[in-house]
């Protein structure tokens, strides 16, 4: 199997944060996803970033085609993440085609391979913004007699341990703070689901179509206020989420205060007396909300009015939180 003539990018980005969010029509608790640790991703807090040639000492090695040619180039489409690759014999494969696709990475510890093992398209009645392909994406380490394809695990586990499916997003983000580093069709990211990244896009924020707004609701659902990839959350924490698209929608209940307005670099506004978990924020006094991030300024309007404008020109997103009405 020979290695690529062309770039083909590939980032395992897999756990942005244990966060919890809600739909925006009901609460939810949702589970904790995370990457397997037997691949190390000590590296980096997310995982493991291959960019074409060699990064941190693991690089592609081969990509090979269900019908056992190598793969010249490798894509996902904006809209649904279907995965799409061209062999070099000209052979085309996409969607539930890819099915059988291998993936072969070289480390210094060694050879690993992923596996592209499922391909399920959930229909546009299911998330916001249309249909999206949720691949099952296996992998196996390579042991003293090379790799056992037989020895295969999944990629993914949800919080209760159990083996969950990951998108294929166009772009890379950085491993450490969150940041988008480019929504290029041909850079991949396999994203759990569950997760920040697979989330968002389940909410009706492509990232290939919605850079902006996709980053917004990244940040958005770790807490990260400053945009400095710090997360201020827990799982299993409540929120509702609306947009300036109407793509969700918040309805003013009692008890429902706007937390804070959200663009690509974090909160552009807080409401202190609303933030999510005040004593992982990093206040000076947690008992204090206004020690809280002193350089965001307040929301201003009816906060309990979750149905006005955005204030902030830059804003894409709003969360709001239930509290104890008075």
């Amino acid at each position: 199997m020979n290695r690529l003539n062309k770039p083909l990018h590939l980032a395992l980005a897999l756990t942005l944060s244990s966060a919890a969010a809600c739909d925006a029509e009901e609460l939810v608790d949702v589970d904790e996803v995370s990457f397997r640790s037997a691949i190390d991703n000590s590296s980096a807090v997310n995982g493991i970033i291959i960019n074409g040639g060699q990064i941190g000492g693991t690089s592609l090695a081969s990509a090979v085609a269900p019908n056992g040619d190598d793969i010249a180039f490798m894509w996902t489409t904006y809209q649904s993440g279907r995965l799409m690759m061209i062999t070099e014999g000209g052979d085309f494969f996409h969607g539930e085609e890819a099915v059988g696709t291998e993936l072969t990475f070289a480390t210094e510890a060694g050879h690993y391979r992923l596996y592209v093992d499922d391909a399920d398209f959930k229909n546009g009645g299911e998330f916001k913004g249309g249909g999206l392909f949720h691949y099952t994406i296996n992998y196996a380490i390579e042991g003293e007699n090379g790799i056992d394809d037989d020895s295969r695990e999944s990629l993914c586990y949800d919080g209760l341990g159990q083996p969950t499916q990951a998108l294929i997003l166009p772009g890379e983000w950085d491993q450490e703070t969150g940041d988008r580093l480019n929504y290029s069709p041909t850079s991949l990211t396999a994203a759990c689901r569950h997760a920040a990244l697979a989330k968002c896009a389940e909410w009706g924020y492509r990232p290939g179509l919605m850079p902006n707004t996709h980053a917004s609701c990244v940040r958005m659902v770790r807490a990260d206020y400053a945009g400095d990839g710090v997360a201020h959350t827990e799982n299993g924490t409540l929120i509702h989420v609306g947009d300036k698209y109407g793509i969700n929608k918040q309805q003013s209940e009692p008890g429902l205060l706007k937390e804070a307005e959200w663009g690509p670099e974090g909160a552009l506004c807080l409401n202190r007396a609303a933030l999510r978990h005040p004593e992982l924020s990093g206040c000076d006094d947690p008992a204090d909300p206004q020690t809280c991030f002193p350089e965001i300024p307040e929301c201003p309007g009816d906060l309990g009015d979750l149905k006005i404008k955005l204030h902030n020109l830059g804003a894409r997103i709003m969360t709001a939180i239930s509290v104890d009405p008075q």
